[in-house]
């Protein structure tokens, strides 16, 4: 056999063989088979040397023709033995693998001995591997490239990249990125050559100073790397613009202004190199010497400026925030520098004034540089409020106030305005009063007394005129008698203030005995008002009687005719006692009678109401106490 090589193969046959009793074989017997000397190749196909926990040794198994066997694999490591069965090791069929890691106790360093045999039959062949397995694990290290540190940061999201600086790739399956209470992990990461990104969600994370820790990364052999810190200013919100003042909607009243802001960045603060002030257009900056910033509070110097009506203002205001800053905020408002109060004036009718005009306007003038509010207009007269309306109106800064009804004669009338300008200035003026007067003088009393029987004729007849308001105006009437007509000024008739005093004799006026006489007064009027004409009275007619003795009938002739004018005949008895009076037709038939006491007035009908005839009457006089008849005449009655 020693003719043979491993590989060659060998055929044998029994052709002839029999038994003790002859028997011999029907046919031949064998077979072939192959001849293996040779022990199996191993071949280190891993380093020598292990450069992390997760790095496995591994052999080549190579053995021909009659192939390894498993069973036969023994693996010794500083004296003891591993078989397939353990965890440490496997093989496929060609390739053994030894994984230190999983092998109980782990050593840095090994002595390794590796025995495998063939399965050649009868005599398998034997192969034997010795390997000092050195153990020099890896020091990988990571660093962070962003955010970089001391510098505030002003990224929303955050997004922070770490530099892994090692030999055989990183591992982030089991790492953990943290910041502010969020953890990012391996499915968060994102891994491009020898970075790693994290990006933790918008929001998630708040200002302030923090840090950001990252932890459980590993090379991959397995090699932990040193957990990493960086701190950070975070500051994602913008300055706080607060408590601007004047007020938005404001109005300032008042001078030397000083428009102030307060301005905040609790984190990185305020850049003063950035920060301005926009007011009506015009930026001012802190190089301004207006504009200056004292403590948190930015303030602007107005008082040479001269200001009204509406006031503009915006504040820009950053962060000092480096990374994807900075933070940027504004504040727009709006106020007023409001020159006064609205200014109203009574143009109509002037404070004190007498009015005759029964539905008198109120006109006042209004002004104010802002503008008046319409509907802020209150007008006040005598506490009855109007606003404008159908009564009032309000056109080219005139107020008009033209009442519906009339005003009270007799009555003062107060007059307050109330109003605001644009911007809510309020005014409220007590603008006067004046007094309404539509009453015309009035008689209030005579002399002689309007009916009076006198036994002489007098000399002076006076009129009382009463008029509190406006006054009586002696320069107005006019006097009337028996066809004549007297005025203010002429002989004997004079006048004043409290009323008419007419001397008879000095206008040549005779009154006989017995006669009625009969003076009309007209056009007795009040001074005219400072807005409208006279109150002018009714005619006023004053009657007496002169008689001697007895009775008389005045006048003669009278008139029944309904105009107010000798309308009646007053029959006057001529004794204190109540006297029987009776009225006859010329024919002597009575047609009226009548009981009185020192006179009666006949209308001229008789006792059923029927007027009488034109014509003439007469009339007589008794007493009733005895029956006697004192006295007559006649009476002449006209239609």
């Amino acid at each position: 056999l020693s003719l043979y090589r491993t590989g060659e193969t060998c055929a044998v046959f029994v052709t002839d063989a029999a038994d003790f009793a002859g028997n011999g074989i029907s046919a031949p017997v064998g077979g072939g088979f192959t001849f293996d000397f040779d022990a199996p190749e191993i071949v280190l196909v891993s380093p020598d040397t292990l450069y992390g926990p997760l790095q496995r040794v591994a052999w080549r198994i190579v053995d021909e023709p009659a192939g390894v066997s498993p069973e036969s694999i023994t693996l010794t490591a500083n004296g003891i033995a591993y078989t397939l069965a353990s965890l440490a090791l496997s093989f496929d069929g060609e390739i053994l693998t030894f994984a230190p890691r999983l092998a109980e106790p782990w050593h840095a360093d090994a002595e390794i001995s590796l025995t495998i045999a063939d399965m050649a039959y009868a005599c398998p062949n034997i192969a034997n591997y010795d390997l000092t397995l050195l153990y020099m694990p890896a020091e990988p290290q990571a660093r962070f490239l962003s955010p970089p540190s001391g510098m505030a940061i002003a990224c929303d999201p955050l997004r922070a990249e770490i530099f892994f600086d090692g030999a055989f790739g990183v591992d982030v399956s089991s790492a953990e990125i943290t910041c502010n209470g969020t953890v990012l992990r391996s499915g968060d990461l994102l891994v491009a050559g020898d970075s790693v990104f994290a990006i933790f969600p918008e929001g998630a994370i708040t200002s302030g100073a923090d840090q950001i820790t990252v932890s459980g990364l590993f090379d991959t052999l397995g090699n932990e790397v040193p957990a990493i810190v960086q701190d950070v200013l975070l500051d994602f919100n913008p300055p706080r613009i607060e408590q601007p003042y004047p007020a938005d909607g404001q109005v300032y009243r008042g001078e030397n202004l000083i428009i102030s802001v307060l301005v905040t960045d609790d984190f990185a603060g305020v850049s003063l190199d950035l920060l301005s002030m926009t007011f009506n257009g015009d930026n001012y900056r802190l190089e301004s010497p207006l504009l200056q910033m004292r403590g948190d509070t930015l303030a602007l110097d107005a008082s040479s400026m001269e200001l009204s009506g509406a006031v503009s203002v915006r504040v820009d205001a950053f962060d000092r925030t480096t990374l994807c800053g900075p933070n940027a905020s504004s504040l727009s408002w709006d106020f007023v520098v409001n020159a006064g109060a609205p200014l109203f004036e009574l143009v109509e009718p002037f404070d004190g004034a007498i009015t005759h005009v029964r539905n008198q306007p109120i006109i006042i003038s209004a002004s104010d540089p802002d503008g008046i509010l319409p509907s802020s207009i209150l007008l006040d007269v005598n506490g009855e409020e109007h606003r404008i309306g159908s009564e009032m109106s309000f056109v080219g800064g005139l107020l008009e106030f033209r009442p519906q009804g009339e005003w009270v004669s007799g009555t003062i009338y107060n007059i307050t305005i109330y109003g605001e300008d644009a911007y809510g200035e309020p005014a409220e003026i007590e603008l006067g009063s004046f007094v309404s007067d539509f009453d015309p003088p009035e008689v209030i009393a005579t002399s002689p007394e309007n009916g009076a029987v006198l036994e002489d004729a007098p000399r002076f007849v006076t009129i009382s005129i009463r008029d509190e308001i406006s006054g009586f105006d002696p320069r107005s009437f006019a006097v009337e008698f028996d066809g004549r007509v007297f005025y203010s000024g002429d002989f004997g008739l004079l006048a004043d203030s409290t009323g008419i005093t007419f001397d008879l004799e000095e206008a040549g006026i005779v009154i006989g005995s017995p006669d009625s006489a009969v003076f009309k007064i007209t056009g007795i009027a009040d001074y005219a008002g400072d807005y409208g004409s006279a109150n002018i009275a009714e005619d006023f007619t004053l009657k007496f009687t002169v008689v001697d003795e007895g009775c008389v009938a005045t006048p003669r002739p009278f008139s029944p005719n309904g105009d107010d004018y000798y309308d009646v005949v007053t029959i006057f008895t001529g004794i204190p006692e109540i006297a029987e009076i009776n009225i006859y037709t010329i024919e002597g038939r009575k047609v009226r009678n009548a009981r009185a006491s020192g006179k009666w007035d006949w209308d001229g009908n008789d006792n059923a109401g029927r007027p009488m005839p034109p014509g003439i009457y007469t009339y007589t006089v008794g007493k009733v106490s005895d029956g006697s008849a004192f006295c007559g005449g006649t009476i002449i009655l006209a239609r």
